[in-house]
């Protein structure tokens, strides 16, 4: 039986998000298992509370960072929702490359170790894989498996032609390292990468204007 003061110990720093999980590179990012689902219908965090019939879609965090904030505060009081989805494309907490490098990596950390937790405990699942720069390279793809299917979303780069291009050149790096048989765009995505032959293109969150303006 565990004591009270380690059961503390384990909510505080969620360390049970990790727990029996493999670690990977060099600040120990929780390692996926490959998975090959092909996500449809999806709908967003944001919008979940408002349906009824969840089992029919996929759920996705492609939105502003406190809309979901909740589900890292509480991860398991979350949980039976998570599973009344088809499946999660996983946490996208942002690595915005104006962010402190710690930053970037704390939410990419946060982003993996919910994944694992919720793989782990019986959610279906496609990794949500997003990057900053070109040094984030060295560690956004840790603990995304090979090959399968992985989610993207271009949010936030729709106005900014800088972000636009360090988006396309991530983009380009992942699929040369993680090399997926499938990619699943949510939301905006650049023009450039529409002809990718991996790349499914799914509706996101408020993005509609954003797609009319960018084409």
């Amino acid at each position: 039986m565990r004591e009270k003061g380690q059961e503390k110990r384990e909510n505080y720093f969620r360390t049970f998000l990790y727990d029996g999980a493999i670690l990977s590179g060099r600040f120990g990012f929780p390692v996926l298992k490959r998975t090959d689902f092909i996500p449809q219908n999806p709908l967003s965090f944001v919008e979940s509370r408002t349906k009824r019939r969840l089992d029919n879609r996929w759920l996705h965090f492609y939105a502003e960072d406190l809309n979901f904030e909740c589900v890292w505060t509480n991860p398991k009081g979350y949980i039976k929702l998570l599973k009344r989805f088809a499946g999660v494309m996983t946490p996208d907490f942002s690595l915005y490359g104006d962010l402190p490098r710690a930053y970037q990596i704390w939410n990419c950390f946060r982003n993996r170790a919910l994944a694992s937790w919720m793989q782990r405990s019986g959610v279906d699942i496609v990794p949500s894989v997003s990057w900053s720069d070109s040094d984030s390279f060295e560690w956004c793809f840790d603990g995304i498996p090979q090959g399968g299917t992985v989610s993207v979303s271009a949010n936030g780069c729709y106005y900014n032609p800088f972000s636009r291009q360090r988006f396309i050149a991530g983009f380009e790096e992942m699929r040369k390292r993680i090399q997926p048989n499938v990619i699943v765009g949510v939301g905006y995505i650049p023009k450039e990468l529409r002809k990718t032959s991996e790349l499914i293109i799914l509706p996101g969150y408020s993005q509609q204007r954003a797609v009319r303006e960018n084409g």
